[in-house]
């Protein structure tokens, strides 16, 4: 990736934190496109009144300072909640764009940055078509388009699913602290592809769509050309960690263990207790699973620490290094799938989880069934037993007992339902009912049957 240092000159009137006004080219450069990267800057609609470079406004500070800023009012009176018609009498409607022709560098195929959209139109005009909007146009060979959105494809205003810091408090001194008026999305950040060496655009816009009153601004920041490839656009996830499988291992580490989460890619990075796990050692397995290889430690609880290039999170206390036998180890479920089944059984089930030993048993309220675990102990494919009872729907527990005889807890729990068929799955790896106008109308009942779950106990007792 590639960063550029703005200018000490601009940095100098920055420190105080309070916006002034500013040409495009500050706006570009405190974004953090590199200067040598950068072919062309216009402002197309608005003035330089309405542009700013800064390092904080208020309580939100720039990610990577300074950054810039783009607003449908004055900038030097942002802070004042007055609203400003800009230009006056001007046409635009309150708009102010910039035009930027930039060219990635050779192995960069995609970029990223952030923003923070606020407007004083929230909540007044949550709901309604008349509202101020932000968007980022991409022209270039790879993709032509907006690239800031929220998840339904929506555009970037107050009824924006990413607008949600509405607690005036989180906005105190930005200018968007007006009484009940004013709202913000937060910083959010896009990633969207691109050819290296190939000249594009992007423009920068903010606009009211009918008038002068009610402003809004985005501040925008972190640019970064990034190597990995991407198909479209998208808006960037923070990484979440929920738990590890195995979560106890032996000190000497080499231990095969998966962390279960969201947002994972090839790019992540992980760690136990501050060592880093090298490269070679770490399995993407799917956006939620990432198979790692434990290093050594003395014995006791780590902290699990998974990072990117974007975002980084950290499970406390995420693994346990022990000096107990392998053997003496429970095994340990994390989750089956499928998770819900035909009463006639009949389809393979995957079982994951850690600690899982060949001769391992495993049973579905107490049936007995056939599965054959993987080298790792990381999962077992077994042969889903047919439910012996005359119910349509049943919850039951899924245990595990190891060789010696350690049982896993806690155990897991499957759904059997009437409603399903051994046609209706494939390999064990999910069922394509909806395609048939099914699953989604049955969504509502097995969410209630899985709460009945948790008070589930062996021999069916609930």
């Amino acid at each position: 990736m590639r960063r550029f240092t703005v200018p000490v000159l601009i940095l100098a009137w920055l420190a105080a934190g309070t916006a002034a006004a500013a040409t495009a080219e500050d706006v570009v450069l405190s974004l953090g496109v590199p200067a040598g990267d950068t072919v062309s800057v216009q402002l197309n609609d608005g003035t330089d009144q309405m542009l700013g470079s800064l390092s904080d406004q208020g309580v939100i500070s720039a990610t990577d300072p300074p950054m810039g800023l783009i607003y449908t009012g004055r900038v030097n009176n942002m802070t004042s909640c007055e609203d400003d018609d800009m230009p006056p009498g001007g046409q635009n409607g309150d708009t102010a764009t910039i035009r930027i022709e930039l060219t990635p560098p050779s192995g960069m195929h995609s970029f990223k940055f952030n923003f923070y959209f606020l407007s004083r139109e929230y909540p007044d005009f949550v709901g309604s078509v008349y509202n101020d909007v932000f968007s980022v146009t991409q022209q270039s060979s790879v993709y032509n388009g907006n690239i800031v959105f929220d998840q339904g494809g929506n555009v970037i205003d107050v009824n924006s699913a990413l607008f949600t810091v509405t607690n005036q408090a989180l906005l105190t001194d930005t200018g968007f602290d007006c009484g009940h008026r004013g709202g913000g999305t937060g910083w959010l950040t896009t990633i969207s592809p691109c050819s290296p060496g190939e000249t594009f655009t992007l423009i920068f816009s903010i606009g009211d769509l009918s008038d002068g009153i009610y402003d809004s601004a985005v501040f925008i920041d972190g640019f970064e050309w990034r190597e990995q490839e991407e198909k479209d656009p998208h808006a960037a996830e923070p990484i979440s960690l929920k738990f590890l499988s195995p979560k106890v291992g032996p000190t000497a580490g080499g231990q095969t263990t998966v962390i279960y989460g969201n947002e994972f890619a090839e790019d992540c990075h992980v760690s136990f207790d501050g060592q880093e796990v090298a490269q070679g050692d770490i399995s993407l397995q799917s956006s939620e699973r990432l198979q790692v290889v434990t290093p050594a430690h003395a014995e006791g609880m780590v902290d699990v620490r998974v990072w990117s290039d974007i975002f980084d999170d950290t499970l406390a206390n995420g693994y346990t290094y022990s000096d107990a036998a392998a053997g003496t180890l429970p095994p340990e479920l994390a989750e089956i799938v499928p998770a819900v089944g035909p009463l006639e059984g009949g389809i393979e089930v995957t079982i994951r989880g850690g600690n899982l030993q060949a001769g391992t048993a495993f049973s579905f309220d107490g049936m007995d069934a056939d599965c054959s675990v993987n080298p790792a102990g990381l999962e077992a494919s077994c042969d889903l037993p047919a439910y012996p009872g005359e119910e349509t729907q049943a919850v039951v527990v899924v245990e595990a007992v190891n060789p010696s005889g350690v049982e896993a807890l806690p155990p897991l729990t499957f759904t059997y339902s009437s409603e399903f068929s051994p046609n209706d799955f494939d390999g064990g790896e999910g069922c394509g009912c909806d395609q048939r106008g099914r699953g989604a109308a049955r969504a509502g009942g097995l969410a209630l049957i899985l709460l009945l779950a948790l008070a589930v106990r062996r021999g069916r007792e609930v």
